[in-house]
Parts: C-alpha cells; sequence; structure tokens
C-alpha cells in the first residue's frame, strides 16, 4: 500500500492565497487608460475698444435761489461804488455797482441773539460800510454799526423809535417816537434829532393827540430836516399837513411850503432830490416846490422802500414790486433808473416764484 503525503498546513494557506485572493486583486484595480491631452482651446478674439464718452460741457455755476440773472455792467457804472440791499430780513447783502463781487456783509441767520438776549432781524437799514443804522429786533431800537468790525451798538436814547432817517453826512439821525406803532392816542410823540458824534439827542417837536410825524427828509448834509404830520395817522397815504424845516443845531423850524409832497425823498451828493411817488419816480426842486414825473413803473407796480442815489448822481435806484397784501410779501426788482435817459437797468431781481421781504437800499463809494 503506498504512503499517502501530507501537505503541510502553511503550505495549503499559502496556495489559496495565490488562487483566490491575487486574482481577485489585479481585477479590482485594472491599469488605468491615461487621459486624453487637452485639446488646445482657439486664441479669443479681444473685444473692440470702448469708445470714450464725450467729455461733458461745463456746468455753469448755480445762481442762488430765486435770484435771476443779471446783466454785465461797466465797473464805473453809476460812479462805482457798493450797492447794499437785504431781501430776506436777516442778511445785509453787498455787491459792486459792476454786478460783481456778490457777498453778505451782515449775517444774523437764524435770529441770531444778541450780546444782550434779544434777537436781530433787519428791518430797516440806511447808511454805508463806515456807518450804518439799522432797526430790527425788539420795536423801537436802533443799532449803529460798522459793517467792517460788525459789532451793533445800540443807541441808548433811540427807544420807542418808530421811523428814522439818517443824514446825507452821517452825523445825524432824526425819529420820531411813539408808545408803539398803532397808539397815537397819548400824545407822548416826539421828533428828536440823535448826534452821533457825541450821542446826545434833543427833541425837535413834540406830538399832540393823535400826532404822528412823517419824516420827509434832508435838504443839506445834516442840518436841516423836513417833517410834517400825516392827517391821519392810522392811514400814512392821506395827506401830510404842517409841513417844517426842522434846524437840528438849534431846534427852529420854519414852514417848508411844498404841495403834495406826502413821500419822503432823498438828497443826492450833487444835491438833488427823488421820491417815490404813488407809481412813478419823481423829482423835486426844494426851492420852488416844483415836482416832475422821471418814470412811470408798470401797472400795479410800487416803491417797496425809500430810494437811493448812485455816487455821481446820474442814476437813482429803486425796488419796485407789486404788494399782495401782509402776509404774502411782494416780488422784487432792484432797477437803477437814468434820470436825464430814463433808462432802466436791472440791478438785482427774484423770480416770480419767490417773494422777498426788501428792507431799505443803499448805494455808497464806500466798501464792507
Amino acid at each position: 500500500m503506498s504512503k499517502i503525503r501530507t501537505i503541510p498546513a502553511l503550505t495549503l494557506l499559502i496556495a489559496l492565497f495565490a488562487a483566490f485572493i491575487i486574482p481577485a486583486t489585479a481585477q479590482s484595480n485594472p491599469t488605468k487608460t491615461p487621459k486624453p491631452t487637452n485639446t488646445v482651446q482657439p486664441t479669443r478674439i479681444p473685444k473692440a475698444s470702448l469708445t470714450p464718452k464725450p467729455s461733458l460741457p461745463a456746468r455753469p455755476s448755480i445762481t442762488p435761489k430765486g435770484f435771476v440773472a443779471i446783466p454785465t455792467r461797466a465797473d464805473d457804472f453809476g460812479g462805482g461804488g457798493t450797492i447794499l440791499f437785504s431781501p430776506n430780513r436777516y442778511q445785509l447783502l453787498a455787491m459792486d455797482a459792476s454786478g460783481k463781487n456778490a457777498r453778505v456783509a451782515l449775517n444774523y441767520e437764524n435770529n441770531k441773539p444778541l450780546a444782550d438776549g434779544t434777537y436781530f432781524f433787519v428791518e430797516s437799514f440806511q447808511g454805508d460800510a463806515d456807518t450804518i443804522v439799522l432797526q430790527g429786533g425788539q420795536f423801537g431800537f436802533l443799532y449803529l454799526t460798522d459793517l467792517k468790525a460788525r459789532k451793533l451798538e445800540k443807541l441808548p436814547s433811540a427807544e420807542k423809535v418808530n421811523t428814522y432817517v439818517l443824514s446825507p453826512d452821517h452825523t445825524q439821525i432824526v425819529f420820531n417816537t411813539s408808545p408803539s406803532r398803532n397808539d397815537f392816542q397819548s400824545g407822548d410823540v416826539s421828533l428828536v434829532a440823535y448826534n452821533i458824534a457825541t450821542g446826545q439827542s434833543k427833541e425837535l417837536a413834540r406830538g399832540a393827540k393823535e400826532t404822528y410825524f412823517a419824516l420827509l427828509g434832508w435838504i443839506d448834509g445834516g442840518k436841516r430836516f423836513v417833517a410834517g404830520e400825516y392827517a391821519d395817522p392810522i392811514n400814512p397815504l392821506n395827506p401830510v399837513i404842517n409841513v417844517r424845516a426842522y434846524d437840528v443845531t438849534d431846534a427852529s423850524s420854519l414852514p417848508f411850503e411844498v404841495n403834495g409832497l406826502n413821500h419822503p425823498f432823498v438828497r443826492s451828493s450833487q444835491g438833488k432830490f427823488a421820491f417815490c411817488g404813488d407809481g412813478f419816480l419823481g423829482l423835486l426842486d426844494i426851492t420852488s416846490g416844483t415836482q416832475t414825473q422821471v418814470v412811470v413803473f408798470p401797472a400795479g407796480e410800487q416803491c417797496l422802500v425809500r430810494p437811493a442815489w448812485s455816487p455821481d448822481g446820474k442814476y437813482v435806484l429803486v425796488g419796485l414790486g407789486v404788494v399782495i397784501n401782509e402776509v404774502m410779501p411782494p416780488s422784487l426788482a432792484i432797477q437803477a433808473v437814468n434820470i436825464e435817459t430814463k433808462e432802466l437797468t436791472l440791478i438785482q431781481s427774484y423770480d416770480k416764484r419767490f417773494h422777498a421781504l426788501l428792507s431799505s437800499l443803499e448805494w455808497s463809494t464806500g466798501a464792507p
């Protein structure tokens, strides 16, 4: 009997591993097929460069709200100098007579309080850069200032002031006083001259019951002043009576005979007198009392404030507007009237959508 040969266990396990495990492993990891080489992409055609936008034209300078553009004037228009006006009651604006260099000369925007705690607004003003009188803030007070220093000084002797006029030589202020704007029953009404240099006041006349003094104007530089009384103080459009020329140095007076003179007049440096009538600009001859019309304003328009002379005496500056009512202020056009040719030159204006509050006009040689 032949002898069966035994196979060691370890040898058997190795054989089985080779037969089954190695083939399976080979099947699970086949040889990887190499990836095809990337196809070269075609070169991109560059986009056409953008055509540059044309440069925009420069914008014109912005015109302040409400203002209308004005024509260019020569630098020596009207003798040169500076035009002062206030269209909004909280600023004094200045511009050269040529219309250039417009700027703010005095600013109390937002009712800025003064040193004494009162609030100020420009109700009216008269004068130039070196000496200017303003009324505003609390009723009845006058303030004196230099537009270069811009420090307001309240005049202690000028209280309860209703209206006032500064003399052409800027040495005297004549004003009338009353307890209030609508109280003419007490008789406590005075016509007073105030000397700026000395700070002293002098009563020229005291009003009787229901008297209201109408301040008409200065005959000369600063000595003689003309005033009258309104026949009806409640309605200043009624005739002015008892017109007299007062000497502010000694408080003497003489009758001043000019028939129908109801409006304040303004003296030029050459001794001419202009006034705004009802719908027209007129000249006054104080020797003969003759009144002549220079120009008639468009229908419905009238002077909003007293006129002002140019430094050379050839133009009269007027602020024209159509008064709608007390609630709705008027539109405004400031124009210079040539008293010889009757030509009107627009100085400044507001468009019809904007209503302006004009408080006085001045045209002087000084510049703030």
